[in-house]
């Protein structure tokens, strides 16, 4: 046992879920950025509400990626923002590309599912303040899935990896209490 949630950690909705949750904190305690990204999977057994096992750890993140770090610009993360709300609530069925929208902290976005590609993005918010284009965020991140790399700039490891995360963020929190961060909200 590698500690004990109070949470039951799942992916089991949309736009934020406990488990993601939990694992976005868990590379903030260890990291400093700005924002943290991981893609919006769909895998991994929820946990119950009870002890943590490692293994169901490795079942939320199965091949333990190192944490790593990229310089983002305003425009860039509202471009990959919207490029993923558009391959998660496309109109066009053949151009979704699965999964849930991409999971993140320090960030709030006010978006319309319904509104046309390159358009849901109502407004974002970086660490309580307005999106600015012009300005270079520091985001961490996991997998190319989370800051794919096309976006961004001075991309570095951080010697950090995921489950060592999840696993030290654990030993000191016991129990594991998940609030949502409210991170995307439907208007």
């Amino acid at each position: 046992m590698v500690g004990t949630t109070e949470t039951g950690l799942h992916r089991l909705t949309s736009v934020e879920c406990p488990a993601d949750d939990f694992l976005l904190v868990s590379l903030q305690a260890l990291v400093p950025a700005d924002l943290y990204f991981s893609n919006g999977w769909r895998y991994g057994a929820p946990i119950a509400p009870g002890p943590v096992q490692l293994n169901n750890l490795y079942d939320l993140v199965p091949m333990d990626p190192e944490i790593q770090t990229v310089e983002l610009t305003g425009a860039e993360l509202h471009e990959m923002l919207e490029k993923n709300l558009e391959g998660t609530y496309s109109h066009q069925p053949l151009h979704q590309m699965g999964g849930y929208v991409k999971r993140t902290l320090g960030l709030k976005a006010y978006f319309k599912v319904e509104n046309p590609k390159g358009s849901r993005l109502q407004a974002v918010f970086v660490q309580g303040k307005a999106l600015d284009p012009a300005r270079t965020y520091s985001a961490a991140f996991i997998t190319a899935q989370g800051v794919p790399p096309k976006f961004g700039h001075n991309r570095q490891k951080t010697g950090h990896h995921a489950v060592a995360a999840m696993r030290a963020y654990l030993a000191q929190h016991r129990p594991l209490v998940v609030e949502p961060h409210d991170t995307y909200v439907v208007v």
